[in-house]
C-alpha cells in the first residue's frame, strides 16, 4: 500500500503539479496580455497538456540513458523544441507571425521561471 502512494505521489509530483502550474501561469499571461480569442486559451490549455508531460518523461528518461545527457542541456533543447511547436500552433490560430512567436516565447519564459524558481526553492 505505500509503495503504491509512493508512486502515486511521485506521478503528481513529476507530471500532474507541473502541468498544472504551467496551464495556470500561461493562461494568466494570456489575460495580460489580453487576448481575446478564446480558442486561444483552449489551444495553450490543451499544448500544455500534452506537450508537458511528454517533455518532462522525455527529460527525465534523457538524463537516465546510458550515455548521460546534461539535465539542464536536455531541458533547454527541450524548451526551444517546445516554443517552436507552440509558436507553429499560435502563428496558425492568431494568423499573424510575430505575434505567434511572441506569445511562445512570452507563455513559455514565464511558466519556465516558475518551474526553475520552484526547482531551486526546493
Amino acid at each position: 500500500m505505500q509503495e503504491n502512494l509512493m508512486v502515486l505521489y511521485l506521478i503528481f509530483l513529476i507530471y500532474v503539479l507541473p502541468v498544472l502550474l504551467t496551464i495556470v501561469v500561461e493562461e494568466v499571461c494570456l489575460i495580460l496580455l489580453k487576448e481575446k480569442k478564446k480558442k486561444v486559451y483552449l489551444a495553450c490549455f490543451l499544448m500544455n497538456i500534452v506537450l508537458n508531460p511528454i517533455m518532462n518523461h522525455t527529460l527525465i528518461m534523457g538524463t537516465k540513458l546510458r550515455y548521460y545527457f546534461p539535465y539542464y542541456g536536455t531541458l533547454i533543447i527541450l524548451e526551444i523544441f517546445v516554443i517552436a511547436v507552440e509558436a507553429i500552433i499560435y502563428i496558425f490560430l492568431l494568423k499573424d507571425i510575430k505575434k505567434g512567436i511572441y506569445y511562445s516565447v512570452v507563455l513559455n519564459i514565464s511558466s519556465f521561471a516558475l518551474g526553475f524558481v520552484l526547482l531551486i526553492a526546493r
